[in-house]
């Protein structure tokens, strides 16, 4: 589905990303896992059209797309919800939320979108006039990811989702993550400082370190690693 290889991104004289490498087959859940400044909000950034690679490849299905630009992209069914979650914070819920339709047939299928993003996340439903900035953390990440699926993804990236939240709404979020790529058999490629939890949910973990993939496996086979315990988990 997601193929990355060798991917090489600098800011300005700085290099960020050494020869990257990952892959995200199809109805997978996929973490990458590291500490802060490891290059994995560049790589997310990089696939998604935002920032442009010095050399390497991002293909999609068989289709080179490290040349596209971002709405390009997103036309293609990559979506990427920033850490941050950036929602629009002086519109409405429902404003927001149509905001995430905006390819011309993800307008002609708005009703049926809203519907779906309702059942799943109710308290939007709830809050659908409201001011999007005037809702909590934890209610503004769901309206965060339930725009985003307002675009029908095939591949939804996820930076952060559970950045700033109370234990919780943090389980909250994970909960509607595993339900999105389990029963519903959405592609998502996640990066989370929860990593014990985001490596118990995933198919397949990467670990990322100063820009380089250092190892990759199972998220369970990560899990089980007296290394990444240690220096990742804490445990």
């Amino acid at each position: 589905m997601l193929e990355v290889h060798d991917l090489v991104v600098s800011y300005d004289s700085l290099q960020v990303l050494w020869g990257v490498s990952i892959q995200v087959p199809e109805d997978s859940f996929v973490s990458i896992i590291g500490s802060n400044g490891a290059g994995k909000t560049t790589l997310l950034r990089t696939i998604s059209g935002l920032k442009k690679p010095e050399s390497g490849s991002i293909v999609w299905n068989g289709m080179e797309i490290s040349g596209m630009k971002p709405d390009e992209i997103c036309g293609l069914g990559i979506i990427h919800v920033p850490e941050g979650r950036h929602i629009f914070p002086n519109m409405t819920v429902l404003e927001n939320l149509k905001m995430g339709a905006y390819l011309p047939e993800n307008r002609r299928r708005v009703n049926e979108s809203l519907s779906y993003v309702f059942e799943k996340f109710p308290i939007l439903a709830q809050r659908k006039s409201q001011y999007a900035g005037t809702m909590s953390g934890g209610e503004q990440q769901m309206l965060a990811i339930a725009r985003a699926l307002m675009s029908r993804p095939k591949l939804l990236m996820l930076d952060e989702p559970s950045l700033g939240l109370s234990p919780k709404m943090a389980a909250n979020i994970f909960r509607q993550l595993e339900s999105l790529s389990g029963e519903e058999g959405l592609s998502i490629l996640l990066v989370s400082q929860e990593q014990t939890r985001a490596l118990s949910l995933s198919d397949k973990a990467y670990v990322m370190e100063n820009g380089r993939i250092m190892r990759e496996a199972p998220g369970e086979d990560l899990l089980k690693d007296e290394s990444v315990r240690k220096h990742y988990l804490g445990l």
